[in-house]
């Protein structure tokens, strides 16, 4: 049995942090890397954190069918190409993924637009956990000290954030107030479908 480990949340919610905890804590993971037409940040490493892609070469990616997902967000494109999640399960039976709610309500949910490719079978099962901060401003707190954002990219997350209907497209929703109880229910949640 293979497993799709979905997990999303606002920027600033802690979602990374809690992935690349899973991931140093369990062997039989292996994450998937987006594409994406964003800027390269500090720190960042192309084919670790993202593909770095120019919009030719993401637009001729959808074109080829390349996706499985692929949003627009903040001004800039993201998917997940077939070839990640292939080399993903090449490694373990489970890959997980970071994707924006839109993104992953499409692929959770088999969504039905051109730009989904269902990853259906009887072999599969994909579940999706919700990240989100404890408090507006604490993710309001946590954006601002990441000094990474334009002020129109800044405001355009924060109004993002917090839309109730996208809470329930989730099987578990992870309120991230403390990053160690978090990462508890996170390895609980994973230890239960893994």
């Amino acid at each position: 049995m293979k497993t799709v480990f979905v997990i999303s949340g606002p920027s600033g919610s802690g979602k990374s942090t809690l992935i690349n905890m899973l991931i140093n804590d369990f062997s039989d993971i292996s994450p998937t890397v987006s594409h994406t037409t964003r800027r390269m940040r500090s720190g960042e490493v192309d084919g670790k954190d993202y593909y770095f892609v120019n919009q030719e070469r993401f637009a001729e990616m959808i074109q080829n069918g390349q996706f499985i997902e692929h949003v627009k967000c903040f001004g800039n494109f993201y998917g997940t190409s077939l070839m990640t999640v292939e080399r993903s399960f090449e490694k373990n039976n489970l890959c997980i993924m970071d994707l924006n709610w839109e993104g992953a309500y499409n692929l959770l949910h088999d969504g039905n637009n051109n730009n989904v490719l269902s990853l259906k079978s009887d072999n599969l099962k994909k579940i999706g956990v919700l990240i989100l901060p404890p408090s507006f401003k604490t993710l309001r707190d946590r954006l601002q000290k990441r000094n990474s954002e334009t002020n129109e990219s800044f405001e355009s997350r924060l109004s993002e954030s917090f839309v109730v209907e996208k809470i329930a497209k989730y099987d578990y929703v992870l309120i991230n107030g403390n990053i160690t109880e978090s990462y508890n229910d996170l390895k609980e949640i994973y230890n239960i479908w893994k």
